[in-house]
């Protein structure tokens, strides 16, 4: 890899911004498309090639929306009220419930879902503390997954298709648990044994508590760092890099904490185990997986997060952060360098095997539609393609 960094993160983000962004059009530039009327003109490249006659089907002109509204107040109450009718035994759901009336088009009407006597509820979740794999073992044992009461929600969820005559068909009626969102957190420079204490409220101020939480952990996990690679002998300008970061992290959880109590959030509390120096393979598997992969895409993330979220506070935060998380991620690539010149080629295969690893693992996004769209995020799909992108820029494997 010979760009930089910083460079590469911000080359990979583009290219996720360019391809959301609708393209420039002009009269000569003109594409096969199914969707066109009666005599439509195809050019190719500036030539007519013919003239086609499609016939088009004209979409439904009903809202959606209103569509579903206008549904769900004709059966309320009534004896087809989904309250009063058999459900599908309790489903298990992740996140936060859906809005109360959803609407969108499919083919032959309208699409409903419809979220009914939602009220809170103790649900039981399974929290996974974060560990890392560590090639030739691990000096102290990962805490393991365990069972914890958590606030969330429960229902009843209905789904309809409303045909263009206005009735009702392929309904399904099913009680719902809702789990609250348990963040998956990455390995490396989230602490080791990291794990929150309880779970975020749903919306935006959860996730933007959460975020302040995880930014809060890696100030443990650069202090660590930086810890780590003075006692190996690691030149100084990586240890003072290391230490820089984690006050950079200090910054980032007091702005997060900040965004998230104005909007209603409370600060969440975390645990970790103790911090032991490690060898410098367990250090460099760790640094390669949250370093050199997730590091670098959550500065990739944060790049999109400062052109894309719903309002200007958070774009500005968003743009100090992706800043400072390529810094970061550079970090991440300089001390990986450092490490793999003092490792064999068979530890040099194996951290290189956890890069891959981690790049095809990462998350992509769990947050409600409303909360994605607030903080920026791409949806999975773009998610998925930035991941991709980023891992050619910065050479690893697929």
């Amino acid at each position: 890899m010979t760009k930089p960094i910083d460079l590469a993160i911000r080359s990979a983000a583009l290219s996720i911004l360019a391809a959301c962004s609708p393209p420039a059009s002009s009269p000569d530039d003109v594409t096969r498309d199914d969707r066109r009327g009666p005599d439509s003109l195809v050019v190719d490249d500036g030539e007519v090639l013919q003239h086609e006659e499609v016939r088009v089907e004209a979409p439904d002109p009903r809202d959606p929306t209103a569509t579903c509204v206008e549904y769900r107040e004709s059966v309320s109450g009534t004896s087809a009220d989904p309250r009063g009718l058999p459900a599908k035994p309790r489903q298990r759901r992740m996140g936060p419930p859906s809005q109360e009336v959803w609407g969108g088009r499919v083919g032959g009407g309208i699409q409903c879902t419809l979220t009914w006597d939602v009220t809170e509820a103790d649900v039981e979740v399974t929290v996974t503390p974060t560990c890392c794999p560590m090639p030739g073992g691990r000096q102290q044992p990962c805490p393991p997954p365990h069972k914890q009461m958590m606030r969330g929600h429960r229902g009843i969820e209905e789904r309809v298709v409303i045909d263009p005559a206005g009735q009702p068909r392929e309904r399904q009626i099913e009680w719902v648990v809702y789990e609250p969102s348990v963040p998956m957190h990455a390995c490396g420079r989230r602490p080791e044994g990291f794990e929150l204490r309880d779970a975020p409220t749903p919306g935006l101020a959860g996730e933007l508590a959460t975020m302040a939480a995880l930014e809060s952990a890696s100030v443990a996990a650069f202090r660590r760092l930086a810890r780590e690679l003075r006692h190996h002998g690691a030149p100084r300008e990586l240890v003072e890099r290391a230490e820089e970061a984690a006050r950079d992290e200090v910054r980032h959880a007091r702005t997060l904490r900040r965004l998230a109590s104005a909007r209603g959030g409370r600060v969440l509390p975390w645990r970790r185990s103790r911090l032991p120096v490690r060898s410098c393979l367990a250090i460099a598997a760790e640094n390669a997986i949250e370093g050199c992969v997730r590091e670098a895409f959550g500065a990739a993330l944060a790049v999109v997060q400062a052109n894309s979220a719903a309002d200007a506070e958070l774009r500005d935060a968003f743009r100090i952060i992706a800043d400072d998380e390529c810094r970061h991620a550079a970090l991440a690539w300089d001390v990986h360098g450092w490490l793999m010149g003092r490792a064999t080629p068979e530890e040099r295969s194996v951290v290189a095997e956890l890069q891959r690893q981690a790049l095809a693992s990462l998350d992509h996004g769990h947050a409600e539609e409303a909360t994605r769209r607030a903080l920026g995020l791409p949806d999975a799909l773009a998610s998925r393609a930035l991941a991709a992108a980023l891992g050619k820029e910065l050479g690893i494997a697929a």
